[in-house]
C-alpha cells in the first residue's frame, strides 16, 4: 500500500521589492505656442498638400504621352509648343482657341481638353487648399475631372489623397 500523502501549504511567491518610479507627467512643462510653430505647421501642411497633388498628376498621361497625342493634331512646331505650354497650365479655353485656329478635328482635340480641364482643376485646388480654402464643392470637381484618367485600381490611392488634401486644408484654415 502507497503511504498517505502529506498535505502541502499553498505559498505564493514573494514579489520582489519594487523601487519608487518618478511621475513623468508631473515632470512636464507647459510650451507657448509661437508664430514660428504656427508657420511651420502650415508649411509642413501645405508640402503634404504638394505631395498629394502630385500623386493626383501621376494618373493624367505624361509628357511624353501628350506629346504623341499631339502629333495626331498636325499642328506645327511652334503650336506645338504653345499647347503644351497651356496645356500644363490647364488652361482650356486658351487651348481650345489653338485647336480651333489650327481646325484640329474633335477626335484629335478632346483628350488634350480632357487634360488641360483635369490639370487646371488640380491648379485650383491646390491653390485653394494651401489657403484653407478648399471645399466639398472643390473636391467633387476634381474628382469629376479625373474620373477619366484614373483605372480601377488606382481609385483608392486617388480618393486617399483627396481626402487628404481636404483635412489639410482644413489644417490649414484652422492654423
Amino acid at each position: 500500500k502507497p503511504a498517505p500523502a502529506q498535505p502541502r501549504p499553498n505559498t505564493l511567491p514573494k514579489a520582489p521589492a519594487l523601487a519608487p518610479v518618478k511621475n513623468v507627467v508631473l515632470a512636464l512643462t507647459n510650451r507657448e505656442v509661437t508664430d514660428s510653430d504656427i508657420h511651420d505647421w502650415h508649411d509642413q501642411a501645405a508640402q503634404k498638400v504638394d505631395g498629394d497633388i502630385d500623386v493626383l498628376q501621376s494618373y493624367l498621361p505624361n509628357n511624353a504621352q501628350q506629346a504623341i497625342m499631339l502629333n495626331t493634331t498636325g499642328l506645327g512646331p511652334a503650336d506645338t509648343a504653345k499647347a503644351k505650354d497651356l496645356i500644363a497650365k490647364g488652361d482650356v479655353e486658351g487651348l481650345n482657341q489653338l485647336f480651333q485656329a489650327n481646325n484640329v478635328p474633335a477626335p484629335n482635340a478632346d483628350p488634350l481638353l480632357q487634360i488641360a480641364a483635369a490639370q487646371a482643376s488640380l491648379n485650383g485646388l491646390k491653390n485653394k487648399a494651401e489657403q484653407g480654402d478648399a471645399t466639398n464643392a472643390d473636391v467633387a470637381q476634381t474628382v469629376a475631372a479625373l474620373q477619366p484618367f484614373v483605372a480601377a485600381n488606382g481609385a483608392q490611392q486617388a480618393d486617399s489623397a483627396i481626402g487628404d488634401i481636404l483635412t489639410r486644408s482644413k489644417l490649414i484654415d484652422a492654423l
